[in-house]
């Protein structure tokens, strides 16, 4: 399953404009949860009965997950749902919910925040990335003529660095972390001083050492993104309008350019544009600008 960048009640709380009653049924924050839990305790209690088979999405950043409703279902007033063992632990408060009768808006949370990873060409939720190989000497990592070495890992923004390793000819040094600078943005990763892990001596830059020239790759593990709780507003708002466009299909199964309702009249796309993007994602991109990773 794909982060969501939204909860669903964060999606409801905002003004979009369009109706969503059919597309939820319970609405609700569980109670915590343990990693492989059977059982999952909701508040406030069911309005809506749940059947076997039926769905409950927990919305919880990077730990999303689809649970499929137990043999025993659950009756209206129920505060305790039978799931398939969940496959991380949640917090209690986490959001969730159950699918509405004419669809499903955990499920266009889940489709809209794919999107955006899509758009940014990256996941902007904190992970850890293991042993990425960047080519030097490139615009992703580089000696500049100061003799320091500066990396631009494919993942941002950056919070820590915990290994880089130099490989070049027959040689891997492995750097000390405790000297890696990452920038204000996260973007940029500086060694101004290039010493061994244990050894604290400086790497010569003759002799056979690095330089300028030097052909070879950097390896390095990091942790970079945002923890769900620290998302900046402006990603969420853009998630939001993703979500939306994806809603807006309700409207207009057809995906007609213009669509005609007793005297209201809505064109979908702006006339002689041959994207095939709404108005909604062509403003969702101006919001991710910053966010989006290069191609390369």
């Amino acid at each position: 399953m794909s982060n969501a960048y939204l909860s669903v009640h964060e999606y409801l709380n905002r003004v979009t404009g369009l109706s969503t009653s059919a597309l939820v049924g319970n609405v609700m924050r569980c109670g915590a949860v343990a990693q492989g839990a059977t059982s999952l305790t909701v508040t406030p209690v069911l309005t809506v009965a749940l059947n076997q088979y039926d769905q409950v999405t927990i919305l919880d950043g990077a730990n999303s997950e689809v649970l499929i409703v137990g043999s025993a279902g659950a009756i209206v007033g129920a505060s305790n749902i039978p799931v398939s063992a969940t496959q991380y632990a949640h917090n209690a408060g986490t959001s969730c919910c159950s699918d509405g009768t004419s669809g499903s808006l955990a499920e266009a949370i889940i489709e809209g925040s794919a999107s955006l990873e899509s758009i940014t060409r990256q996941a902007l939720l904190q992970a850890t990335y293991t042993l990425e190989m960047l080519p030097m000497p490139t615009t992703r990592a580089w000696v500049d003529s100061s003799r320091q070495l500066t990396i631009r890992p494919r993942q941002f923004p950056v919070q820590s660095v915990s290994a880089v390793n130099v490989l070049y000819g027959m040689a891997t040094l492995n750097l000390d972390v405790t000297n890696a600078l990452i920038d204000s943005i996260g973007r940029m990763v500086t060694f101004s001083t290039l010493s061994t892990t244990g050894g604290g001596n400086t790497l010569p830059f003759s002799g056979g050492g690095l330089s300028q020239a030097t052909d070879g790759f950097i390896q390095m593990t990091y942790s970079a993104g945002y923890a769900y709780s620290a998302l900046p507003s402006i990603i969420k708002r853009a998630c939001t309008l993703l979500v939306s466009d994806i809603l807006a299909d309700v409207f207009n199964p057809t995906g007609a350019a213009s669509v005609q309702m007793g005297k209201r009249n809505v064109a979908q796309y702006l006339r002689g544009d041959l994207s095939g993007e709404s108005a909604l994602v062509k403003q969702a991109r101006h919001w991710l600008r910053l966010y989006t990773q290069d191609a390369l």
